[in-house]
């Protein structure tokens, strides 16, 4: 995705129920939404966000991490969905990604459970949005329009895996 890509992207994301974008990290366990995207490489918190749609889940798990002294989300116990921003490097677009854990432990049972429907449902429902908006290019791999402009200017996209 270049910039364009992104913000058709969360534009369409945030269109889809109560959805904020939550850094990867923070000082405290109250993770603060971020309006605007920051420019690749300008801090140590540019790449990584999780999506929270507050219509699907009420709150999300975080871990104290001593050693880096924050908090960083528990994308396995949350119902939120990674985003991995792109970024150029090089001449070269490498690739991010959406994911999400749809399996947890269910500790009271000792026994694999999955998070909700709804949560699910959602995530699908943005996958489509990229695989209808964006251009096949390699296994699992897709590019937006602002992405395929960069590569016709002389830039490099990786073709799958």
């Amino acid at each position: 995705m270049a910039k364009e890509d992104e913000e058709s992207f969360l534009s369409f994301v945030r269109g889809t129920g109560n959805v904020v974008l939550i850094p990867n990290t923070s000082s405290t366990d109250n993770f603060q939404p971020v309006d605007t995207l920051p420019e690749p490489f300008s801090s140590d918190q540019w790449r990584q966000f999780w999506l929270w749609n507050r219509s699907v889940a009420e709150n999300y798990q975080t871990e104290y991490v001593p050693e880096k002294e924050h908090y960083a989300i528990n994308g396995l116990l949350s119902s939120l969905i990674e985003f991995s921003r792109s970024y150029v490097k090089d001449n070269t677009m490498y690739p991010g990604r959406i994911w999400a854990e749809f399996t947890v432990v269910d500790e009271d049972a000792g026994d694999l459970g999955q998070k909700s429907r709804e949560f699910r449902n959602w995530y699908e429902e943005i996958a489509k949005w990229i695989r209808r908006e964006f251009m096949h290019t390699g296994w699992m791999m897709f590019a937006g329009r602002g992405a395929l402009r960069f590569q016709d200017e002389g830039g490099k996209l990786p073709m799958g895996l």
